[in-house]
C-alpha cells in the first residue's frame, strides 16, 4: 500500500468550469496498474475519519493482496482539502455524503455512488438536564452547528417536516466546526450542539452529563420509509477508466476490512489511536455503543430508493435547492 500526502488546499469551492478542465486533463485512456500487474485505485482519505481507519486496516490485514488491488491512499491536511483533490480529479474514489456530491454531479462532475459505507446518526448533544429531547425543544436554544454542511441540512429537514421547527426562524444557531462545539458544549456556553460520531464519543468519555437528546436517523427511517439514512458513501470518479470488476474488489476489500474494524471495539480503537492519533476511546466507546458500524454493501435498489428519497424531501423543504440526480449517479453495477 502506498501513502502520498498532497499540498494542502485552500479551501474555497472550485467552479463548476475548473473542476471540469481538471478533471479532462487527468483523465486517462486505460486503467491504472501497479508492478504486479494489479489495478490501482487512488483512495482519497480524510484526516482522522472513517476512511483513514478503513485505510489503515486493509494495510494492517493485507487486504490488498487478497482481492488484488492495488491501493494508493492519498492523503490531504483537511476535509476540504481532501474533497478538492477528488473533485479536480486527483484521486479516484472517497468517501463522502451522497447529498451534497449529488448537487455536484448534477452540476456536471462525473462521478457517482459506488457503495454504502455507515449509516451513522446525526445527534443532537445536550445536558441530560437540559429538557431538550426534540428539534422542537431547541426554539430559542443556542445550537452550535456547521451550517450547509449536510448534517446541518439534514437534521434541519427533520426539524421542519416532523417538529414544526425552523433552524433559521426559531433556533439560535452559532456557526462551529464539531471540536469547538464541543469544547463549548461542555463548559456550559451553549445548549446544545449537532455532531457525528465520534465527536460524540469523545465527549461522553469526558462528560458522563451529557447524552444522545436525539437521534434523527429513525425519524428518517420510520417518517420517510427508506431503509436507512445513508450519510457517508463511497464516491468514485467515472472518468477515470476504473473497470466496473476493480471497483466491485475494492468494494468488497472496504467491506471485509470494515467488518473486521466493528468486530473489535478495543482493536479497532488501538489502531486508531497509532494510525492517525486518534482521541483514546473515542472510536472504541462509538462502536461499543453502536453508534457507529460499517454497513459496506454495492449500490442497489434499495440505497437508490433511500438516497432519491432524501433529496427529494430536502429540495422540497428547501434545505437544498432544487436539482435532480443524474440517471446513473446510483446506478447499481
Amino acid at each position: 500500500m502506498t501513502f502520498r500526502r498532497s499540498a494542502k488546499l485552500g479551501a474555497s469551492v472550485f467552479s463548476i468550469s475548473l473542476v471540469l478542465a481538471a478533471a479532462t486533463a487527468c483523465g486517462s485512456d486505460e486503467e491504472k496498474t501497479a508492478a504486479n500487474g494489479d489495478p490501482t485505485v487512488v483512495f482519497q482519505t480524510i484526516p482522522a475519519s472513517t476512511s483513514a481507519l478503513l485505510a489503515a486496516q486493509i494495510d494492517a490485514a493485507g487486504l490488498e493482496k487478497k482481492y488484488h488491488v492495488n491501493v494508493e491512499v492519498k492523503a490531504a491536511g483537511s476535509l476540504n482539502a481532501s474533497f478538492q483533490e477528488f473533485i479536480t480529479g486527483r484521486s479516484d474514489c472517497i468517501v463522502g455524503d451522497p447529498y451534497s456530491f449529488g448537487l455536484k454531479a448534477s452540476d456536471g462532475l462525473p462521478i457517482h455512488v459506488a457503495a454504502t459505507i455507515a449509516s451513522t446518526g446525526g445527534y443532537v448533544l445536550a445536558d441530560e438536564k437540559s429538557g431538550i429531547k426534540t428539534p422542537a425543544d431547541l426554539k430559542g436554544k443556542r445550537l452550535a452547528s456547521a451550517v450547509g454542511g449536510s448534517l446541518h441540512l439534514l437534521m434541519d429537514t427533520a426539524a421542519q417536516n416532523w417538529y414544526g421547527t425552523s433552524f433559521e426562524d426559531d433556533v439560535n444557531v452559532i456557526q462551529s466546526e464539531s471540536a469547538p462545539a464541543i469544547a463549548q458544549l461542555a463548559a456550559g456556553k451553549l445548549d446544545a450542539t449537532l455532531t457525528y460520531e465520534t465527536s460524540a464519543s469523545a465527549l461522553f468519555n469526558k462528560a458522563k452529563n451529557f447524552h444522545v437528546a436525539y437521534d434523527m436517523g429513525p425519524d428518517y427511517q420510520k417518517n420517510l420509509g427508506v431503509d436507512e439514512l445513508w450519510q457517508t458513501v463511497l464516491l468514485c470518479r467515472k472518468d477515470h477508466n476504473l473497470e466496473t470488476k476493480t471497483v466491485g474488489q475494492f468494494t468488497a476489500m472496504l467491506k471485509d476490512a470494515g467488518e473486521q474494524l466493528n468486530k473489535d471495539p478495543k482493536a479497532t480503537d488501538a489502531l486508531a489511536v497509532s494510525s492517525f492519533d486518534a482521541e483514546p476511546n473515542a472510536y472504541g466507546e462509538a462502536f461499543k455503543s453502536g453508534r457507529l458500524a460499517f454497513n459496506i454493501r454495492p449500490v442497489d435498489a434499495g440505497v437508490a430508493k433511500s438516497i432519491t428519497d432524501v433529496v427529494g424531501l430536502m429540495t422540497k423543504t428547501g434545505t437544498m435547492e432544487k436539482f435532480d440526480l443524474p440517471a446513473d449517479y446510483l446506478k447499481a453495477e
